[in-house]
């Protein structure tokens, strides 16, 4: 089967099993991805990301009667990409796979709760296939080459009704990453033991990560969220050295400090669009992140949040209508920061909060005399704008 109908179909498949309204990086939705799409990492990336921003949901609400979707979403479905570092060709690529899906979806039988969803895209299922017309009570096979469920079909059901089960606040055995996850006395999660799994995936009733619970998991790779997580405990996942990537969601209401200090590994954050304050030391010495997204509604960036990113090169300041405080050494020891772009409503940097960046650091100014004069007060290059 060609590259995009294999995509578009798998995103057509999640969209006919949970409703246009579950079009958001839930970890079921993640963990669906990995079985419908097994052969393209990039690609499963590139739609949780899109899914992360809201485009999915931007453009579902969007669609005339006829079905089309209306080129306002779809322009403020690729800023938002774009804003997440998707390239505009990429960005433009899953917005068409994502549309391309509802209507696929609509030629989809009605499946019985969740059940059409489990089967690997692979197994050739062509498009025509769900073309044919079936009463509502009446399901297609779920196989097509025979109407007898393979062990490995059945094996994948088994799997997947784990992904859709919903966690009890008690101590559980999670055979799939290999660890001990209980809840403390606040209803946290935390790990116990070492994690013998390079990814995690929540569940669904999670609603809190306790303090260090995956801090030093050295093994960890990649963790996906859901939607009910609101709080984040301090240094939760603190010196994971080998984590990678990392997508905050819009509900996380609370976080900790130095949630991810010390992921030497961590190349790219996209942090809520929704988010408010960055607390402190809440990356410090990622010495390899290279992507930020600093959120248009930042009102503080706290004390040594980016410490020792190494790695970092630019930043930009959003010029939102609250003033933006940058707490003392936010940026000290950045020493491949060589520009940061600052709007009229800093009002307040913090102690050595330049210290060490790139020799040739300078600052890109508009119409804040506060900051000309910091820049002027601690001999750091300038430019107004």
């Amino acid at each position: 089967m060609d590259k995009n109908k294999e995509i578009i179909l798998a995103i057509g498949k999640i969209i006919n099993g949970y409703g246009g309204e579950m079009l958001s990086p839930y970890s079921r939705i993640k963990a669906l991805l990995m079985d419908l799409l097994p052969k393209y990492s990039k690609e499963r990336r590139l739609i949780l990301t899109a899914l992360s921003c809201g485009v999915g949901n931007e453009l579902y609400n969007n669609r005339g009667n006829d079905g089309q979707v209306s080129n306002k979403a779809r322009n403020s479905s690729k800023r938002f990409l774009v804003e997440a570092y998707v390239s505009e060709e990429a960005a433009e690529m899953v917005i068409e796979w994502i549309v391309a899906a509802f209507s696929v979806r609509e030629s989809l039988p009605k499946p019985k709760q969740y059940e059409a969803v489990y089967e690997p895209v692979q197994q050739d299922f062509e498009l025509s296939y769900a073309e044919t017309e079936k009463s509502n009570n009446e399901q297609l096979p779920i196989n097509t080459a025979n109407n007898k469920e393979s062990d490995d079909i059945l094996r994948m059901r088994e799997m997947a009704s784990r992904f859709l089960s919903s966690t009890s606040k008690s101590n559980i055995i999670h055979d799939r990453h290999g660890a001990k996850i209980k809840f403390d006395t606040t209803g946290s999660i935390v790990l116990q033991g070492d994690l013998q799994s390079d990814s995690y995936v929540f569940e669904d009733g999670v609603t809190s990560i306790g303090e260090k619970a995956f801090a030093n998991a050295s093994r960890l790779e990649s963790v996906t969220f859901t939607n009910d997580i609101i709080f984040i405990g301090k240094e939760a996942f603190a010196n994971c050295t080998s984590l990678t990537n990392v997508v905050l969601l819009r509900n996380m209401k609370k976080l900790g400090e130095g949630i991810f200090k010390g992921c030497s590994s961590l190349e790219s954050i996209i942090l809520p669009s929704n988010m408010e304050s960055i607390p402190d030391a809440m990356l410090k010495k990622c010495s390899n992140l290279v992507n930020v997204n600093i959120p248009r509604v930042i009102q503080n960036i706290g004390n040594e949040a980016f410490r020792d990113c190494a790695a970092l090169e630019e930043i930009n300041l959003p010029d939102t209508l609250t003033p933006i405080s940058i707490g003392d050494r936010a940026f000290m020891g950045c020493r491949s920061l060589r520009i940061m772009r600052i709007g009229q409503n800093v009002r307040e940097i913090g102690r050595d909060a330049f210290l060490g960046c790139a020799p040739d650091f300078s600052i890109e100014v508009v119409n804040n005399m506060y900051v000309i004069k910091y820049c002027v007060l601690h001999n750091i290059k300038f430019n107004r704008k």
